[in-house]
């Protein structure tokens, strides 16, 4: 993904929000620097986003710099074209902070034409009709909303091990439960 998330950075004009699943650690590190190296600041809005990246830079995980972070009240005073956020809810959940941005109900968070929606997850099946709903709001405010649709490059892959993989392992672990 991180070709995708290069094009998407040096297209966008506007503000960039990317929304990806809370654990996704690895993915979290791209768009950070990725970020960094288009000259944006750096914004979490979601509380199990901002404890998970606090673990995971406590852990050693997850390296932000401090000049690259910007705490989440400070997110509407950067200049809109200098700032990439990423927030939780990527499986349009109603109270989650994408969520609420989606519907214009987020305090630190004012989506406006011309900005990038980057959904970096895949679709849990169940979710649909949440998602679209969060979409629809999102294109209802001339937002650009990147989804993994299948015919552009991809801007989410999976982290999880193939079914395949899964056999190996556990050949190799031998676990007795």
């Amino acid at each position: 993904v991180e070709d995708r998330f290069n094009a998407i950075f040096r297209g966008a004009t506007g503000r960039i929000v990317v929304s990806c699943f809370t654990s996704a650690i690895h993915r979290i590190q791209i768009v950070a620097d990725t970020a960094k190296r288009h000259g944006r600041k750096l914004g979490f809005l979601g509380r199990r986003m901002l404890a998970n990246t606090e673990i995971a830079q406590n852990l050693g995980s997850l390296h932000l710099p401090p000049e690259l972070v910007v705490r989440s009240k400070e997110i509407k005073n950067q200049p809109r074209d200098k700032i990439c956020v990423i927030v939780s809810g990527c499986q349009g959940e109603p109270m989650s902070a994408m969520g609420r941005a989606a519907v214009e109900k987020h305090k630190d968070l004012h989506l406006e034409a011309g900005d990038t929606i980057v959904l970096s997850s895949r679709i849990i099946p169940g979710n649909e009709r949440q998602i679209s709903r969060m979409m629809d709001h999102l294109y209802r405010r001339n937002t650009d909303v990147l989804y993994q649709d299948g015919s552009t490059p991809p801007v989410h892959v999976s982290g999880h091990a193939s079914a395949e993989e899964l056999k190996v392992m556990m050949l190799l672990v031998k676990p007795r439960f």
